[in-house]
């Protein structure tokens, strides 16, 4: 791929993450329903290792990383090392190379695969510390924010 459309490719990236991250920011996904909703949760009340992701990620823009880790820790995690996996496969990659190829070989696509499965099962397990990692509903927050800020007072 020559340069040009690699520059090309990642500003066209960059303008559809700050155009998705701006609208996350101004729209609340708990208060408006044009977000898609997980099929996996509807069908099966079960919670897949993305519920919550959006959420967290509103939470996070709006400078709240307690409760963003509360609606989806593994996003959380996974966003700083995906960025930063893309400057590096950018500036300092062999350019030879596929521009997106983010994963190395099998065992990083293995361990990050076990990663996500993993932590897709442990968040539907009903008891403490697991269920922590299922996203909390927005009732949840609003209470726990509400007698964060009493016991503050």
């Amino acid at each position: 791929m020559p340069r040009i459309q690699i520059v090309l490719v990642a500003c066209a990236a960059i303008v559809l993450s700050v155009a998705a991250l701006a609208l996350v920011s101004a729209f609340p996904p708990s208060q408006f329903n044009f977000y898609p909703k997980c099929m996996m949760y509807q069908w099966t009340g079960l919670h897949c290792p993305g519920c919550g992701g959006t959420r967290a990620v509103h939470e996070l823009s709006q400078g709240r990383l307690q409760d963003a880790v509360r609606m989806n820790a593994l996003v959380i995690l996974f966003l700083p090392i995906l960025m930063a996996a893309l400057v590096w496969q950018y500036f300092a990659y062999d350019q030879k190379k596929p521009f997106f190829q983010l994963v190395t070989g099998p065992k990083s696509a293995w361990a990050i695969a076990i990663l996500v499965i993993g932590f897709g099962v442990l968040r539907n397990i009903p008891i403490a510390p697991f269920s922590w990692l299922a996203p909390k509903t927005q009732t949840q927050t609003q209470v726990q924010t509400q007698t964060g800020s009493q016991t503050k007072q």
